[in-house]
């Protein structure tokens, strides 16, 4: 997660996705590849850009 600067990973059973959130856009690429390469399908992906750090339960 700290390479590429992930703050949060949710998976939402509402809309089958699995949410990202990042600190930095320029991660969603590198992202996207890892996943396609996986074999899944990388609209079930979704991100979300923020800056401020979110604290760990």
């Amino acid at each position: 997660m700290t390479e590429y600067k992930m703050t949060a990973i949710a998976i939402m059973e509402q809309t089958d996705t699995v949410d990202i959130r990042l600190k930095d856009i320029n991660n969603e690429a590198a992202i996207l590849n890892i996943v396609t390469k996986a074999g899944y399908n990388r609209n079930c992906i979704k991100f979300d850009v923020t800056s401020k750090d979110i604290p760990a339960l």
